[in-house]
């Protein structure tokens, strides 16, 4: 495979966290992540049964100790997943006194702390914003079972299916999983509506990865019209487009972006960032190149992104921050024309991308949901096309790679003849 030479995307205001000396002896599979926490199974201390560490971001910069759950030593932790609000616990007894089925679920609520137990027993736990998938495996092998979904809301369980499926994703509008005996064998369940949709897709060697929010699933083809790569397939429209060539994804990252390796091997030294809108890539993460050293697992929040390398330690956060704002926007009439020159003194922030102008009557009347005009870094200066006499307010923001705004903004007014 051809060595991509994609520009390494620096996080710029990115905090990174570098939690591998305090926490990554203890680090385990699987591990979640939600935006306000980082959930993990692992041993409190040598030779003990699984749990669960439980770790509140906001708090990470004091270094605190994550929350250790369940507080039973006969619960062993098999799965786990984080929404916004809640966090989702299969477990089971102690191997000496308890058979491989069943796997009971908690449910934590992470503003109170307060648990309930699900009226189910399931291995297999998916979360998004608003419900959890679950498989219920007692009559079948582990990564098999017969499909629920949980509403956080309502407290509705809801069956899906009545024979086993393997379950491949979950956002707040569909349900995607597999079944064993299909020639197309994967499905989408459209949770409002229930209806069952089925994927013109065959057997993949790659996983299928569905978008968070938007209807879009993205996985690897080994014979996409005779290219193999990374396609992305539009749910509404129901057609496939091959992204790039020798490309496997990862994960999806806020709306636009797919988090992708381009190694056929199971060791992963470098992973990128393709930007779906403009069709760019960028370099997100780098190992030192040693032979035993790779990136196991990434996972992804709206704002973060959490690297795991190696089998036990070495992993980071980034936090990605907007850029900082640009400073004194000055506007001025150009002499024997009827045009307005803007200019600023930059923003300080390293990865920022351009400057949206935005354009009212007033501060209060500026509408921010449409640029008037963008800018590309480092040009630090605009000249408006003719406008009539009257008064003209301008807003200035500056945004970065990902499209983040500078939460601050400077604006001026100014009337004119």
């Amino acid at each position: 495979v051809p060595e991509i030479n994609a520009p390494v995307y620096a996080p710029g205001n990115a905090q990174v966290s570098l939690m591998g000396e305090k926490y990554a002896g203890r680090i385990c599979q699987p591990l979640t992540l939600s935006g306000k926490y980082f959930a993990w199974t692992g041993r409190e201390y040598l030779f003990a049964p699984f749990g669960l560490f439980l770790l509140d971001l906001a708090q990470l910069e004091n270094e605190p100790s994550p929350i250790f759950i369940p507080e039973n030593d006969w619960e062993i932790v098999s799965s786990v997943s984080l929404s916004r609000d809640f966090l989702v616990y299969s477990y089971r007894g102690a191997v000496s006194n308890i058979a491989p089925f069943p796997f009971p679920i908690k449910i934590r609520n992470l503003a109170t702390q307060e648990e309930s137990r699900l009226g189910i027993d399931a291995h297999t736990l998916l979360a998004s914003e608003k419900y959890l998938a679950l498989l219920d495996s007692s009559e079948y092998d582990a990564w098999w079972g017969k499909l629920y979904l949980y509403n956080f809301e309502t407290g509705e369980l809801r069956q899906i299916t009545s024979e086993p499926v393997s379950l491949w994703g979950l956002n707040d509008q569909y349900l995607l999983y597999e079944t064993r005996t299909d020639s197309q064998p994967y499905w989408l369940y459209k949770i409002s509506t229930a209806q069952v949709q089925n994927l013109p897709l065959q057997d993949k060697d790659n996983r299928l990865i569905l978008a968070p929010r938007k209807n879009q699933i993205v996985y690897y083809d080994y014979d996409f019209a005779g290219k193999s790569g990374m396609v992305i397939y539009e749910i509404d429209q129901q057609e496939s487009q091959l992204l790039l060539e020798n490309s496997y994804p990862i994960a999806f990252w806020r709306d636009n972006w797919i988090i992708y390796h381009t190694t056929s091997t199971s060791l992963i030294h470098k992973i990128f960032l393709y930007n779906l809108e403009e069709g760019e890539t960028y370099t997100l993460y780098e190992t030192d190149g040693r032979k035993d050293s790779g990136i196991r697992t990434v996972a992804t929040a709206e704002d973060k992104i959490l690297i795991k390398e190696d089998n036990f330690c070495s992993y980071l956060l980034l936090d990605f921050e907007p850029p900082l704002p640009a400073s004194d926007l000055l506007v001025s009439e150009l002499e024997g024309e009827p045009k307005l020159k803007l200019e600023w003194i930059p923003s300080p922030s390293s990865d920022v991308k351009g400057y949206n102008i935005y354009l009212g009557s007033s501060p209060g009347e500026i509408d921010y949901s449409t640029p008037y005009a963008v800018v590309e870094h480092p040009e630090h200066s605009y000249i408006t096309p003719e406008l009539e006499p009257g008064r003209y307010c301008f807003g200035l923001r500056t945004f970065d790679y990902l499209g983040q705004e500078a939460v601050s903004y400077t604006h001026l007014t100014l009337p004119t003849n």
